[in-house]
């Protein structure tokens, strides 16, 4: 008996453990099991308004209701008090309820891909709530009440018509990812220097001409894209950024780089095509970490003595570009892969002897 007692004793949480990770697909056949549903998916199933039995399965954890031609969520949607994962994305909501903010376990919010312009009031009482995705939706400004947040540690708001950030965004010190891509971002608020846990910061396909210097002030940040804006330059406070992995700044309108370029002791991957640089500075020579440096479309005219010190380099773009000659320490780049050199001024002597120099480097 004991033995059978200690069998039963194990085999019950696996069997809690199997009816959490089981999805219901079929309405029907979860509110015949209602008592264990945790997880409904009714995606892709053309629904024009949630099936309001749905508030039976008072132990639903997940709900799935993406890719259906909802136009509304109903005001009873606060009766699934266990909900942490709710995904409304790809339907025709122009609003959400009121009642919405009373999901007091809320984790995860998807409502991308609707016709939403504003938010209730009462979404900012999701005090648990961690990822919030906005993207493809219809915002000039982003809702005052996300600012509340608090838990917040990604916050998605891609192809919207923001014009500007508030200053309270500082409020989400737990932000890790902030992504507004393709937006209509013209500037940025100082205070987005105070989010201190930020580790990705996408910025591309807007207006942005300048940076906030504050933006030196997010130690924490492993990748900054910035690619398709009107940057005229970079603040010296970017070379702060001692973390940073991956920057992302082709296709704006930079002249010139600052000095504490090459400050940035972790980063991986520097992309600058498109640009209208003339000059790299010596310090880009320090980027002891750097395997990818795309520097074509530019107007440089020569590279410094000391290119030869990215000993990690991999991938290398000098393509379209004004190059007469390459310093010979280039010929230190021994894990050098690929090399582009198309449309440069190099002369065909030149271009062999760089074959000479890096014998184990694909010349192109």
């Amino acid at each position: 008996m004991a033995q059978y007692l200690l069998i039963l004793f194990i085999l019950i949480p696996f069997s809690n453990l199997a009816q959490r990770d089981s999805v219901y697909t079929s309405l029907d056949i979860a509110l015949s099991n209602k008592k264990v549903v945790y997880q409904l998916d009714l995606s892709h199933q053309n629904l024009r308004e949630i099936p309001e039995s749905i508030q039976k399965l008072t132990q639903l954890e997940v709900l799935v209701l993406s890719s259906n031609k909802l136009e509304t969520i109903p005001d009873w949607i606060n009766k699934l008090q266990e909900l942490k994962w709710l995904y409304l994305s790809e339907n025709n909501l122009t609003k959400l309820p009121h009642s919405i903010g009373q999901l007091s376990l809320l984790q995860t919010l998807d409502v991308g891909s609707n016709l939403l312009t504003t938010l209730p009031t009462e979404i900012q009482n999701l005090s648990t709530l961690e990822k919030f995705n906005l993207s493809h939706n219809h915002f000039a400004e982003l809702p005052v009440e996300i600012c509340q947040l608090r838990s917040l540690k990604k916050l998605i708001l891609d192809f919207n018509k923001l014009t500007f950030l508030p200053k309270n965004i500082s409020l989400l010190t737990n932000l890790k990812l902030l992504s507004l891509f393709r937006n209509e971002l013209r500037e940025l608020p100082n205070s987005i220097g105070e989010l201190s846990q930020l580790n990705a910061l996408v910025l591309s396909h807007n207006q942005l001409t300048i940076l906030p210097n504050s933006i030196g002030n997010l130690r924490q940040l492993k990748t900054l894209t910035l690619f398709k804006n009107q940057l005229i330059k970079l603040p010296e406070s970017i070379g702060n950024l001692n973390r940073l992995k991956i920057l992302q700044l082709e296709k704006n309108q930079i002249t010139i780089l600052p000095k504490s370029i090459g400050q940035l002791d972790s980063l991986y991957s520097l992309n600058l095509n498109k640009n209208k640089i003339e000059i790299l500075p010596e310090s880009i020579c320090q980027l002891s970490t750097l395997s990818t440096l795309d520097i074509s479309n530019n107007q440089i005219q020569s590279l410094p003595n000391c290119i030869g010190e990215l000993n990690r380099l991999e991938l290398f773009s000098l393509s379209n570009n004004p190059i007469q000659i390459i310093p010979e320490s280039i010929r230190n780049l021994v894990f050098l892969k690929r090399l582009n050199v198309y449309d440069t001024e190099l002369k065909v002597e030149d271009k062999t002897q760089l074959k000479d120099w890096l014998p184990n480097c694909k010349i192109y």
